[in-house]
């Protein structure tokens, strides 16, 4: 099995009527690459969770939670909402979280905790079941990806020349689906904490770009 993550984030001061989104995907998944993309997915976007049965695409979803309106704190909304969803599909076969935020929705700072937090579980749970279960006989890598996601804009090109990471575009808060830009490398961890120094890679290289997000907005 193997587990995927891809990380994005775009600048918070946008022109009014530009939708930017920052997202994290993780996916995990039995056999060969190639079945990757008939995994299920959870897409938490604004203030809400929705769960997308494996290989629904951008079907009909089952809205499961209200979650940045019901809670005020990051850690509120992880333990109420995110570690038992973990808990409950890392027992699956195939599964894939698909965390998404809108920087205008004012909960950036709530969203950025939440989706380095739901990383870090998901690959703790994984090593966790990796050692203990002798039937599945688990193993799991993570990668990460980082990118600026700007909606609608001219500037989509702009930020692809010269860029060591991958462009996803997160079409709207009620759909996961997204468009991937090949050619990209993609770093494995093998343990917590590794993810958090990676983001902290991430976000200098980004900014180093001159055409990123601020660093405190990228996750």
């Amino acid at each position: 099995a193997s587990c995927s993550c891809l990380c994005a984030a775009g600048p918070p001061d946008m022109a009014v009527g530009q939708s930017v989104r920052s997202c994290a995907r993780i996916t995990r998944h039995t056999g060969d690459a190639s079945t990757a993309h008939e995994a299920g997915t959870v897409f938490i976007a604004g203030n809400a969770i929705e769960l997308v049965a494996a290989g629904a695409g951008d079907g009909p979803k089952q809205t499961l939670s209200r979650i940045f309106d019901a809670h005020t704190t990051d850690k509120e909304v992880y333990e109420a909402e995110v570690a038992p969803l973990l808990d409950h599909l890392i027992e699956g076969c195939n599964i894939s979280v698909l965390v998404a935020g809108n920087h205008r929705s004012g909960h950036a700072p709530l969203f950025n905790t939440l989706a380095t937090a739901a990383a870090e579980r998901l690959l703790e749970r994984m090593q966790q079941l990796q050692l203990t279960s002798e039937r599945l006989a688990l193993k799991y890598h993570l990668g990460v990806r980082y990118a600026a996601v700007i909606l609608g804009s001219e500037q989509m090109n702009d930020l692809l020349s010269g860029a060591s990471t991958e462009l996803r575009v997160v079409l709207d808060a009620e759909s996961p689906g997204g468009v991937s830009i090949p050619g990209i490398t993609t770093q494995m961890l093998s343990q917590p904490g590794a993810f958090t120094e990676l983001l902290r890679v991430g976000r200098t290289r980004l900014g180093q770009q001159g055409r990123g997000p601020p660093l405190s907005s990228i996750l």
